[in-house]
């Protein structure tokens, strides 16, 4: 009888630790799934949330809320916790591509299906098989194409262009959208069924205005992002900059706040990140009282332009890596190709006297 009682109770003490290991196994995996993703205000407490209940379904999932809140991190966040997280995540920005592109995109085609398509190509759907695809900007699909997204979802079938037979597919939907979609509805502009099948969840994101409690953690997490890649460790907030971004409304949201830090970075040279340096940037007034760093000065003088600002910051990122591109364009949070066009742009070239 001891025996058995030992037996059961080493049995017991082995289920315990494999469910133990099982559930530190799921916080490490949904730690990393939300890098990037900072906050302690309730609203936001409640989307992490919602992410951990719609993760591990199939259903699709709709996400709202301003540009800038961070829809798409969301979606990855789904994706990365989610059976499907070993396969492809492919973000697809709906209105970047052209109208008379996006069902050869999305679908695929056949050779011959229209003037040049020589060859078999498979869309983004088949692209995507066993994964997630991520529809930014939902409302901007035309309506033909979705017919034949709606069909998908109800059928979980797609015919590429110039077919006639349709092709079994296995992917799940995130869509996005910053506009009302019901509004778009009410308009002709969006169809209703589509909009029942895409928003079986949702969830909507707060703009960073309604959390701005999260604001200074959200600063500090860019700022030690950023400053490691411009070489500037020992840089920090005063308290000025912080209650100056506290005050401020931020139309673009954390995307915004992001892109404010990279600058703040660059412009405040040696010294700390004060209210002048994030008052010019926002382009707000600061009392005459402050001391006014030089940079600050040369930035708001005649109210600058955002691309003279934005061509003073490439001016500066190059000057400070010595024209190293690949560098440069990590501090200023651009693609090597972007920071390629800006220069272009500006007309920006490189000095004689750097090699």
């Amino acid at each position: 009888k001891e025996q058995i009682i030992l037996v059961t109770k080493k049995a017991i003490e082995r289920t315990n630790l494999l469910k133990e290991r099982k559930f530190l196994v799921s916080r490490i995996s949904s730690k990393e799934a939300f890098e990037g993703m900072i906050g302690e205000h309730p609203s936001f407490k409640n989307v992490i949330k919602l992410i951990l209940k719609i993760a591990p379904l199939e259903s699709t999932v709709l996400i709202t809320g301003e540009s800038g809140t961070g829809k798409e991190m969301v979606a990855r966040a789904i994706h990365n916790i989610s059976p499907r997280k070993n396969n492809p995540f492919i973000p697809v920005n709906c209105a970047a591509i052209p109208e008379n592109l996006i069902e050869s995109e999305l679908f695929g085609y056949l050779p011959g299906a229209f003037t040049g398509a020589i060859g078999r190509k498979k869309g983004i759907f088949e692209a995507a098989s066993s994964g997630t695809i991520f529809l930014d900007e939902i409302s901007e699909i035309p309506l033909q194409t979705q017919v034949k997204l709606l069909r998908f979802l109800q059928n979980k079938e797609i015919y590429p262009l110039g077919s006639t037979t349709p092709t079994q597919v296995d992917v799940r939907i995130i869509a996005a959208s910053n506009v009302d979609l019901e509004e778009r509805i009410k308009n002709g502009r969006f169809r209703a069924d589509l909009f029942y099948r895409l928003n079986i969840f949702s969830i909507k994101l707060p703009a960073l205005r309604e959390r701005s409690s999260d604001i200074p953690l959200l600063a500090n997490y860019f700022l030690e992002k950023y400053r490691h890649l411009a070489q500037k460790e020992n840089k920090f907030y005063t308290s000025g900059a912080i209650k100056k971004m506290l005050d401020y409304e931020w139309p673009g949201n954390i995307r915004e706040l992001e892109s404010v830090v990279q600058k703040a970075i660059i412009l405040s040279d040696n010294e700390d990140i004060d209210e002048n340096i994030i008052s010019s940037i926002l382009q707000i007034d600061t009392p005459p009282s402050h001391k006014n760093t030089d940079i600050a000065n040369n930035v708001t003088k005649d109210r600058k332009t955002l691309d003279e600002i934005e061509k003073d910051l490439i001016i500066e990122a190059m000057n400070k890596t010595g024209w190293n591109m690949s560098k440069a364009s990590k501090i200023l949070g651009i693609t090597y190709r972007t920071l390629q066009y800006r220069l272009g742009k500006y007309g920006i070239k490189k000095p004689n006297d750097i090699p």
